[in-house]
């Protein structure tokens, strides 16, 4: 990402600068709506228990981040030069589920943070993959600030992952937001968040690895004060 000097932002350094009368611009720079892609993959799961479970999950992860043996994540985020702090940065081990009850390991594979693998064990024990195993994870909230889902960075191969297809990173943006900041993915986000170029009235949102969900429509549409959109592109 390039440094910001927010006025003027010429087009030609791969960020467009417009003012929202109409959400047309957006659209017509490859971002798309698409309702269809809002649908989670986790309707079978009531909604409140599945809230909890996110949360137990993003205390699990958080606690790992903060961990004294975490030092390679912590050490990963230090030459991105990202903190957890700014960044709401987590840590997925891949061991969440280790001696824990069935119970627990049903709930994780509910909300799909596990999933049954097909490669047998020799204790008779249910084998499972887990999503954004030994990752970087950066939770992303829903209107209300809750934790609906994640967003991985794996990091030994910088594999990226979302678990479904619900929230905004970091968050909705604040209902006095008058600048907002719109970046394709979540890892430039974090980085805008960390530059400390933002203003009390200024917010920033990630798309979902360039598309505009619905989420992000109603998200803007919700801003009453708004006056200009930066949509920050990558070359």
């Amino acid at each position: 990402m390039q440094n910001f000097s927010p006025y003027p932002l010429p087009v030609s350094k791969c960020v467009a600068k417009f003012v929202p009368k109409s959400l047309k611009a957006i659209d017509s720079m490859v971002f798309q709506a698409d309702d269809k892609l809002n649908k989670t993959a986790m309707q079978t799961t009531d909604n409140v228990k599945r809230l909890e479970i996110m949360q137990r999950i993003h205390k699990s992860l958080t606690n790992g981040i903060r961990s004294a043996k975490a030092h390679t994540p912590r050490t990963w985020l230090k030459n991105k030069a990202l903190s957890i702090e700014a960044t709401g940065a987590v840590f997925n081990s891949g061991q969440i589920h280790h001696h824990k009850a069935q119970s627990f390991k049903d709930e994780l594979a509910s909300v799909g943070f596990l999933k049954q693998s097909n490669v047998g064990t020799n204790m008779g024990q249910i084998p499972y993959t887990v999503f954004g195993i030994y990752s970087i994870v950066f939770p992303l909230r829903d209107e209300q600030g809750r934790v609906v889902n994640f967003y991985a960075i794996g990091i030994d191969n910088d594999k990226t992952a979302y678990l479904n297809t619900e929230g905004i990173y970091p968050a909705y943006p604040h209902s006095q937001t008058r600048r907002l900041y719109v970046t394709e993915n979540i890892f430039d986000a974090a980085t805008l968040l960390e530059s400390k170029v933002l203003d009390n009235r200024d917010a920033v949102i990630s798309l979902h690895d360039k598309e505009m969900l619905y989420q992000h429509r109603q998200a803007i549409e919700s801003l009453k004060h708004l006056e200009e959109i930066i949509l920050i592109e990558n070359s």
